[in-house]
Protein backbone atom coordinates (compact mmCIF):
# COMPACT_ATOMS: atom_id res chain seq x y z
CA UNK A 1 0.00 0.00 0.00
CA UNK A 2 1.26 3.33 -0.55
CA UNK A 3 1.19 6.21 1.93
CA UNK A 4 -0.47 9.23 1.88
CA UNK A 5 1.46 12.44 0.45
CA UNK A 6 1.27 16.20 1.01
CA UNK A 7 1.51 18.75 -1.12
CA UNK A 8 3.41 22.05 -0.45
CA UNK A 9 0.52 23.91 0.92
CA UNK A 10 -0.07 21.03 3.35
CA UNK A 11 -2.86 19.25 1.89
CA UNK A 12 -2.82 14.97 1.94
CA UNK A 13 -3.11 13.05 -0.90
CA UNK A 14 -4.39 9.03 0.07
CA UNK A 15 -3.57 6.82 -2.67
CA UNK A 16 -6.54 5.17 -4.36
CA UNK A 17 -5.64 1.89 -3.13
CA UNK A 18 -5.47 3.03 1.00
CA UNK A 19 -9.46 2.23 0.93
CA UNK A 20 -10.93 1.41 4.90
CA UNK A 21 -14.10 -0.56 5.23
CA UNK A 22 -16.63 1.46 6.88
CA UNK A 23 -17.62 0.41 10.72
CA UNK A 24 -20.74 0.27 12.46
CA UNK A 25 -22.70 3.26 13.09
CA UNK A 26 -20.84 4.93 10.58
CA UNK A 27 -22.17 5.73 6.96
CA UNK A 28 -22.38 8.00 4.11
CA UNK A 29 -24.53 10.21 5.07
CA UNK A 30 -23.02 10.66 8.52
CA UNK A 31 -19.38 11.40 6.74
CA UNK A 32 -21.09 13.16 4.11
CA UNK A 33 -22.85 15.49 7.07
CA UNK A 34 -19.36 15.61 9.42
CA UNK A 35 -17.16 16.18 5.93
CA UNK A 36 -14.77 13.47 7.65
CA UNK A 37 -13.23 10.00 6.00
CA UNK A 38 -11.46 7.64 7.55
CA UNK A 39 -9.08 6.50 5.02
CA UNK A 40 -6.51 3.81 6.47
CA UNK A 41 -4.73 2.53 9.32
CA UNK A 42 -1.52 4.26 9.92
CA UNK A 43 1.74 2.79 11.01
CA UNK A 44 1.17 3.66 14.53
CA UNK A 45 -2.09 1.50 14.63
CA UNK A 46 -4.27 4.66 14.45
CA UNK A 47 -6.86 6.00 11.57
CA UNK A 48 -6.12 8.54 9.25
CA UNK A 49 -8.87 10.68 8.91
CA UNK A 50 -9.69 13.11 6.08
CA UNK A 51 -11.18 16.43 7.12
CA UNK A 52 -11.58 20.09 5.34
CA UNK A 53 -11.49 23.52 6.64
CA UNK A 54 -15.74 22.78 7.04
CA UNK A 55 -15.57 19.73 8.49
CA UNK A 56 -17.61 18.83 12.11
CA UNK A 57 -14.33 17.91 14.20
CA UNK A 58 -16.40 16.33 17.17
CA UNK A 59 -16.95 13.45 14.58
CA UNK A 60 -13.21 12.37 15.10
CA UNK A 61 -14.05 10.96 18.96
CA UNK A 62 -17.22 9.56 17.14
CA UNK A 63 -14.29 8.17 14.44
CA UNK A 64 -12.21 6.60 17.20
CA UNK A 65 -14.91 5.36 19.18
CA UNK A 66 -16.79 3.17 16.55
CA UNK A 67 -13.15 1.89 15.55
CA UNK A 68 -11.17 1.23 18.95
CA UNK A 69 -8.42 3.33 17.68
CA UNK A 70 -7.08 6.63 17.74
CA UNK A 71 -7.32 9.15 15.25
CA UNK A 72 -5.41 11.60 13.63
CA UNK A 73 -6.74 14.28 10.98
CA UNK A 74 -5.45 14.85 7.89
CA UNK A 75 -6.54 17.99 5.63
CA UNK A 76 -7.27 16.86 2.21
CA UNK A 77 -9.16 19.38 -0.63
CA UNK A 78 -12.93 19.06 -0.89
CA UNK A 79 -13.16 17.21 -3.98
CA UNK A 80 -10.93 14.86 -2.34
CA UNK A 81 -12.83 14.73 0.80
CA UNK A 82 -15.55 13.84 -1.52
CA UNK A 83 -14.06 11.32 -3.51
CA UNK A 84 -12.95 9.30 -0.32
CA UNK A 85 -16.39 9.26 0.67
CA UNK A 86 -17.60 7.77 -2.14
CA UNK A 87 -14.98 5.01 -2.69
CA UNK A 88 -15.30 3.83 1.05
CA UNK A 89 -18.70 4.02 0.87
CA UNK A 90 -19.48 1.81 -2.14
Amino acid sequence: MQTPTTDSLGTTRIPEDSALALTGGLSREYLLHHRVCPVTVADDGGILVAVTDNSILAALDEISIAYDRPVAPTTVAPKELERLIERVAN
